[in-house]
């Protein structure tokens, strides 16, 4: 067997943690992120040379989600004042008002609910 086919198997019957859709920004004020998932969901890092005084973080649409899906967010060194999140009609558990230096967000889709839980 090859390499290439021993690979399609596990593609085709294994879901890998390692297969969320990673973006990284450097944003500035007043700047849109918008996440996208690729069906196994989504790595957002934020970080950037200063501190941020108002970022809008827009979910993916639902429409295009499964349960299971996760978004993760880490920011680097940067504090974000004032973060607005769009949630694009879903239910987010916990969302923050502000994220600060090094810290990390985790949720996860539930489909039948529309709702992103916080995973912690």
């Amino acid at each position: 067997i090859s390499v290439s086919q021993l690979g399609n198997y596990f593609s085709g019957n294994y879901t890998f943690r390692d297969s969320k859709l990673n973006t990284y920004v450097a944003p500035n004020d007043d700047d849109v992120i918008n996440i996208s998932t690729n069906g196994g969901g989504a790595w957002l890092v934020i970080d950037g040379l200063q501190d941020i005084a108002n970022l809008n973080i827009n979910f993916p649409s639902i429409f295009n989600l499964n349960t299971g899906e996760e978004i993760i967010i880490n920011v680097g060194s940067i504090n974000i004042a004032n973060v607005i999140f769009d949630t694009n009609d879903a239910i987010v558990i916990n969302l923050p008002a502000s994220l600060n230096a090094f810290s990390y967000l985790k949720y996860r889709y539930n489909k039948i609910s529309n709702t992103w839980y916080n995973q912690f």
